[in-house]
């Protein structure tokens, strides 16, 4: 018995068929196709349940206590972090010169292991977590010196859509990882378009959580010359996702600006409306009349290099 929203629940299905065991995976209701569809094509049975994963563990402790099932927690388990810290392991072997390393952080504990695992045999590296703006576990843990419940997260990085930190994980992380940048959607989008332009692979939006605060970072703190690593943790992304992940890529890189106006409905306002954008160059227009006498209008422009939104 597990539950997840992620990576966790192919390792179990997978670990359990190979030991001829059968698992139950409890899953958000907002699990991607393509996660169920994979623990299932591994010998899991899938249960949907719940908003977010939250609601997912709750269910699945039930279960538990109903069905007399071994729960295996998806990172609230010295095991199971114990287990993820090799990939540190294996980092340092192929990168023993790192100056800091970039993790994605959802329950925590991907980063508690490996943060554990870097510290002991090279403390000079630095550990980063990285988290959505609308998900911040850690960030708003180790700002309040306590875990925190958030009252709500986005769904949009699902795989890292947790509530609150764990308690193993959160007592480890307090003490080895150095910082927490928090990234948003847009700049996670664009993240994922530069994993695939350079590997051709393409990952999820957790996947490339890592990837959107290294960008960031090296922007905010003016980095070169640096060896910096990102984890990239999943592909687990539904086809029909990549339409949106591609439109908003580039305002994640700042290359285009949005905005949302409303205009008088006669004649004049809408050429008015144009003039005001000056010679910028007009991405996506969306017009709708309202009864009111007034017009909506949806546009998307392209940013000119160098230029920010604060300057249109």
């Amino acid at each position: 018995m597990a539950s997840s929203a992620g990576n966790h629940a192919q390792g179990v299905a997978l670990s359990a068929s190979k030991l001829g065991i059968e698992s139950v995976i409890v899953m958000p209701l907002s699990t991607p196709k393509i996660k169920v569809n994979a623990v299932e094509q591994l010998g899991g049975k899938v249960v949907l349940h719940g908003d977010v994963y939250d609601d997912a563990f709750a269910y699945a402790k039930q279960l538990e206590q109903q069905q007399d099932l071994v729960f295996i927690h998806p990172y609230d388990d010295i095991e199971v972090i114990a287990g993820q810290a090799t990939i540190a392991k294996e980092l340092l072997e192929q990168n023993p010169k790192m100056d800091r390393v970039f993790i994605p952080v959802g329950g925590g504990g991907l980063i508690a292991g490996m943060a554990t695992y870097i510290k002991h045999y090279a403390p000079n590296i630095q550990v980063i977590g990285v988290e959505p703006k609308d998900s911040p576990t850690l960030y708003q843990a180790l700002k309040n010196a306590e875990r925190v419940i958030l009252p709500e997260v986005g769904r949009f990085a699902d795989g890292v859509a947790v509530k609150q930190i764990g308690e193993v994980t959160y007592r480890i992380a307090k003490e080895v990882v150095d910082e927490v940048v928090l990234v948003s959607n847009d700049e996670i989008c664009a993240a994922i378009k530069d994993i695939y332009e350079d590997v051709r692979s393409i990952a999820e939006p957790a996947g490339a959580l890592a990837t959107a605060g290294l960008k960031k970072y090296i922007k905010q703190n003016n980095i070169a010359g640096e060896n910096l690593v990102a984890i990239v943790s999943g592909a687990n992304v539904n086809f029909d996702r990549l339409r949106y992940i591609a439109e908003r890529a580039d305002l994640g890189e700042h290359n285009e600006a949005i905005i949302a106006a409303t205009i008088n409905e006669k004649p004049g306002s809408f050429l008015k409306f144009c003039q005001l954008l000056d010679n910028h160059t007009i991405t996506e227009f969306n017009y709708r009349y309202t009864p009111s006498n007034q017009a909506r209008i949806l546009l998307v422009w392209h940013l000119a290099k160098g230029l920010t939104r604060n300057k249109c």
